[in-house]
């Protein structure tokens, strides 16, 4: 079933946080210690919609999404960082 979102939102993994347009979901790997994996899903249309990373408690690893992520959205990379910190991920 196609959801009302511009995002796919992954199977059996948990909404952490959102935000008027994203949310974000720990994709629960918690064997990949210490970097865990994390999925951004937009709610409104986006050219690209999903961004998939990883965080060690500290920082995100600055693969390709988290590179085009923070060229093309900021301010919403700085809230994901933020947000794991908070959370304690």
């Amino acid at each position: 079933m196609k959801n009302q979102f511009s995002g796919n939102h992954p199977t059996a993994a948990k909404l952490l946080c959102e935000n008027r347009g994203w949310e974000l979901f720990d994709l629960g790997d918690e064997y990949a210690i210490p970097w865990r994996r994390f999925k951004l899903v937009a709610k409104t249309k986006q050219r690209k919609a999903n961004y998939w990373f990883s965080f060690n408690g500290q920082r995100l690893a600055m693969g390709k999404d988290a590179v085009l992520l923070n060229t093309h959205f900021p301010d919403v990379f700085d809230w994901v960082v933020e947000s794991l910190k908070q959370a304690g991920q």
